[in-house]
């Protein structure tokens, strides 16, 4: 299943994308600050 999550790189949407990663869903992902985003994409999160 793909999910949207807005604050990716927030407390909250951290812990929310990597569950969704770990239960092997396709997740996109809203985030204000490009700096933090590297990780994300790393992991695999369309941004």
């Amino acid at each position: 299943m793909r999910v949207f999550v807005t604050g990716a790189t927030g407390f909250v949407g951290k812990a929310i994308v990597k569950a969704l990663l770990q239960r092997k869903h396709e997740v996109v992902g809203l985030v204000r600050d490009a700096k933090k985003a590297n990780a994300l994409e790393k992991s695999g999160v369309t941004l």
